[in-house]
């Protein structure tokens, strides 16, 4: 009977939404995700239906209107950039899954610690299935401490960056 049911679920799932970055699909409304915690107007901690086991916790961007625009894990914190930079052993099987990434300049969380071409942040752009616009792996500090994030950014991304809730004249 177990096998029936799970038949069933398995049928019922869409199978681009069983290989989506961590189970959740682009424009895939946050009402059917287990939200944590919100904060602020888009970004809901999240519980994913398909947790990885580098990542201890997962921010969804999403609007009412446009749904999940990017989903981001992140790692446990480090006390040094080294250490959370050697935990970047997903980087290898992104490389395998996605090919060649660029190095793109730090965002305005990451410390200034680059050393080395290889330390800064990678992204994947172009060709990527699951409706996503662009992937990053970068190493963020924030109190002294050091986390890896992964983030994944769906092809609507623009449409939730540019969306103003209702009432909000000024977009402030």
């Amino acid at each position: 009977m177990k096998y029936v049911y799970l038949c069933l679920t398995l049928a019922l799932v869409p199978s681009n939404a069983q290989a989506a970055p961590f189970g959740i699909t682009e424009g895939q409304s946050i009402k059917s995700l287990k939200v944590q915690e919100r904060f602020g107007e888009k970004s809901f901690v999240i519980s994913p239906p398909r947790p990885n086991s580098n990542f201890s916790e997962y921010v969804a961007i999403a609007t009412p209107l446009h749904g999940v625009c990017a989903v981001i894990g992140r790692t446990n914190s480090f006390s040094t950039f080294r250490d959370a930079y050697a935990k970047q052993s997903v980087l290898t099987k992104l490389l395998s899954k996605y090919g060649k990434s660029t190095a793109v300049r730090p965002g305005e969380r990451a410390p200034l610690v680059y050393t080395t071409p290889n330390d800064l942040p990678r992204q994947w752009k172009g060709q990527l299935p699951y409706g996503l616009d662009s992937i990053t792996i970068e190493t963020v500090g924030e109190n002294k401490r050091f986390v890896v994030e992964l983030a994944y950014f769906y092809n609507n991304i623009t449409k939730c960056q540019n969306w103003v809730p209702k009432g909000d004249k000024e977009g402030l």
